[in-house]
């Protein structure tokens, strides 16, 4: 459900804001797998859910914070990602991720 996707999305960034980084990945991700069923054309919620987890992973890389987040795959794929230094014009921006 569309409202359910985007209080777990709003709860989420609360939880950023209070640092609070262990429940706030939960719910990224959690809205993130429900924004799957809920993308369309007249609900764009994907691409905003999933900036938004972008935008919190960074925060948590920025204050040495990475070993407080789970091994979920996405998690860790997205920290790789966002870890490495670009080096190849080819390699993927996460933005990519999501499509």
């Amino acid at each position: 459900d569309l409202s359910i996707t985007i209080s777990l999305n709003s709860l989420a960034g609360l939880y950023k804001s209070q640092k609070r980084y262990e429940e706030a990945e939960i719910l990224y991700l959690q809205s993130l797998e429900l924004s799957k069923t809920n993308s369309g054309r007249k609900y764009p919620i994907k691409d905003t859910v999933f900036h938004n987890f972008v935008d919190f992973l960074l925060q948590v890389i920025s204050e040495n914070r990475v070993e407080e987040l789970s091994q979920h795959p996405v998690t860790r794929s997205l920290l790789e990602m966002l870890q490495t230094p670009d080096e190849s014009p080819d390699r993927p921006k996460p933005n990519k991720l999501n499509d």
